[in-house]
């Protein structure tokens, strides 16, 4: 490379200066990086290059400014162009504003910088060039901007403000808000009205200031919207739960017009500490006046009818005994309140006909005692001999554990069609006569 260098003249060209290889083989070795190359005069000496781009394939024109910069930090900008002609005009001019870096800036005064519009011109974010945010201003003064994330076809309409959708959404499933101030935390096909919130779930629409999640129920939305002020919960099981050792409750308050409830009671209901799951079932039906519920023992809940004849107990009849019988169980001793005898064989049967009011003339056919395990105390049983033999009850005979027995003054013969009341003591761990034989 050819330099011209003097000290004290300049090189004045009148028309083009061409950088530029001619009528050069594409075979031959040359250098491909033509440059303009101004250096200092004065050692050191450092050289700025200017270059055209090696993958350059047009021609660009551009024409300096007619004037030097006016202040300080302005730069060139193109001030105005001929893309037909590629010629471009370059003028000096400030930025607006410090650029926002992909590696984050620093400094930054929030209180005058932003990343945003300064109009009433909507902000979307993207990624893959697809709407991944909408930031849209308020359309009444006073109220808050609405924001709309996740899938691009989430919808809220321009005539509400403050709305929120969060994110979710999907083809043919998309998040809508149909009133001011709702909000959609995500998930798909939902759609929220006035106020109202749903933080997640699958295909769900509520109506104004209601609250409402669904879990997955396929392709078919599930739709409250009719009803306003709810709480909704489909397809999911409630838990409330603790992991601090005390259990919490579901409480219902009075009518009340506090707003801090200062005063108001309540009903709550709780969990005891239990050995295994409880479950109760409703009655299926409204119960008439004056029921009450029941238990199947299973957790079935039902509305019975209190008898208009007074109190109804429940009657067992017990298979038929042969000889003497130690600790005799009872069916359901704890449910149950008259228990039908009997037995298949038996003695003498006119213990009261002779009139010696011994009581002792049954027949071979004894109880020495009636299994209490688990009994309350004073549990009230009725023993009728229904068969054709005496029965005997032996008192605090030995073939019986000891809080089985009978404490009698002496034994007792229930005759046929004869029945007698016993209470247990749980003091002395007996069975007590509280009604003779009749």
């Amino acid at each position: 490379m050819k330099t011209l260098y003097s000290k004290t003249r300049a090189l004045a060209v009148c028309g083009a200066i061409f950088f530029g290889l001619l009528g050069v083989a594409s075979s031959q070795n040359v250098r491909t990086d033509q440059i303009i190359a101004l250096q200092n005069y004065t050692a050191p000496l450092y050289t700025i290059k200017f270059g055209a781009s090696t993958a350059l394939n047009t021609n660009y024109t551009f024409f300096l400014p007619a004037a030097p910069p006016t202040t300080l930090n302005q730069t060139l900008i193109v001030t105005s162009m001929n893309v037909p002609s590629s010629t471009y005009t370059l003028g000096w001019g400030t930025p607006a504003g410090t650029g926002w870096y992909t590696s984050g800036n620093s400094l930054v005064n929030s209180s005058t910088e932003f990343l945003g519009t300064t109009d009433t011109a909507q902000l979307n974010l993207r990624a893959n060039n697809l709407r991944v945010m909408n930031y849209r201003p308020a359309t009444s003064v006073g109220a808050g901007p609405t924001l709309i994330g996740g899938y691009a076809s989430n919808s809220v309409a321009s005539s509400y403000n403050g709305a929120t959708i969060g994110g979710g959404g999907k083809s043919g499933a998309v998040n809508t808000i149909t009133g001011d101030y709702g909000t959609i935390g995500g998930g798909s096909g939902n759609t929220a009205g006035i106020k109202s919130a749903i933080p997640g779930g699958v295909n769900l629409k509520i109506g104004d200031y209601s609250f409402g999640f669904s879990s997955d129920n396929g392709a078919t939305v599930t739709d409250v919207s009719g009803m306003s002020s709810i709480a909704y919960f489909g397809n999911t099981n409630m838990v409330i739960g603790n992991v601090d050792n005390s259990a919490r409750e579901i409480r219902f308050y009075e009518p009340n017009s506090s707003s801090n409830y200062s005063g108001a009671n309540y009903t709550s209901f709780k969990a005891g500490s239990m050995s295994s799951n409880v479950s109760y079932v409703l009655p299926t039906s409204q119960g008439s006046s004056n029921t009450y519920l029941t238990n199947d023992g299973s957790g079935n809940l039902s509305w019975t009818s209190q008898s208009n004849s007074g109190v109804c107990y429940s009657v067992v009849t017990e298979s038929a005994y042969n000889g003497t019988q130690n600790n005799v169980n009872l069916t359901n001793i704890n449910n149950n309140t008259i228990f039908r005898i009997s037995s298949n064989a038996g003695g003498d049967d006119d213990c009261y006909n002779d009139n010696d009011d011994d009581d002792d003339d049954g027949g071979n056919v004894y109880l020495t005692g009636i299994n209490s395990s688990g009994v309350c105390d004073g549990k009230m049983i009725i023993l009728v001999n229904v068969g054709n033999y005496t029965i005997s009850l032996k008192k605090d005979n030995n073939g019986s554990s000891a809080a089985n027995r009978f404490s009698f003054y002496k034994d007792v013969a229930l005759t046929t069609k004869q029945g007698i009341t016993l209470i247990y003591d749980a003091t002395s761990q007996r069975w007590r006569m509280v009604g003779r034989p009749q």
